[in-house]
């Protein structure tokens, strides 16, 4: 019982290595949009809007940098409406954007869409609003990228920890950068013509604290099947 409460909670921070972070910058393509940042301010009862349906009336949400990514979600709505009419998602890797979806979505409640090419080094996402005419604008109250562990062709455990100014960040042997769900990231506000200062959340704060606390399992887990194999 012991040595399997070991190997548990040795591998329970792989298990968990993933998280949802948040967009820190943006920018308004046509200025078609209101109140941007509000698209990631970790507060679904908050928005950005748009009453131009276009497909190519885009937004982009920026990250701070690149990162291993496989989907996203989005929390929004169309005005009065239970369902998306319409709304198309592009992110961006290996230098081009590449659309993951166009069609109707479900309002009001958390979407995911993945990346069908699989885990991405993602740099932005974009949207447009393609309504069907019966609403008269969308708002996104919340937009995320998922976190991925790089993909098994780059991941490489000789990776080297190096301390930068966003926090932890890991290097491969081909010195491609990969951050961790727990590096502590700078973060700043978005405007139409540059970042403004103002301060948006990002989804690594919530997520040191429980690689803090996976961590402390996991040195405990060592300790325990390493006592317990002594004793065999």
């Amino acid at each position: 019982m012991i040595r399997r409460l070991g190997f548990l909670l040795v591998l329970l921070p792989a298990i968990c290595l993933g998280g949802w972070v948040s967009p820190d910058d943006f920018i308004d393509v046509d200025n078609d949009w209101t109140d941007e940042p509000l698209t990631y301010d970790n507060n679904v009862l908050t928005l950005s809007f748009s009453g131009i349906k276009s497909y190519n009336h885009w937004l982009e949400l920026h990250l701070p940098a690149g990162m291993w990514c496989n989907k996203i979600q989005i929390h929004c709505q169309e005005s009065g409406g239970a369902v998306i009419s319409g709304i198309t998602i592009s992110v961006r890797y290996d230098g081009a954007w590449h659309q993951i979806y166009s069609g109707v979505m479900n309002a009001n409640a958390w979407v995911e869409k993945t990346i069908p090419a699989g885990i991405k080094e993602v740099t932005k996402a974009r949207m447009s609003w393609q309504g069907d005419g019966s609403q008269n604008r969308l708002n996104i109250n919340e937009f995320e990228f998922w976190e991925s562990p790089a993909p098994e062709a780059e991941y490489n455990l000789k990776y080297r920890l190096h301390g930068g100014k966003r926090g932890n960040l890991l290097h491969d042997d081909r010195g491609r950068l990969w951050k961790t769900p727990f590096s502590a990231h700078s973060i700043g506000g978005g405007g139409k013509s540059g970042k403004s200062g103002k301060s948006a959340p990002s989804g690594y704060a919530n997520t040191s604290i429980l690689m803090a606390i996976l961590l402390f399992f996991t040195a405990i887990g060592t300790w325990i099947y390493k006592k317990r194999r002594k004793h065999e």
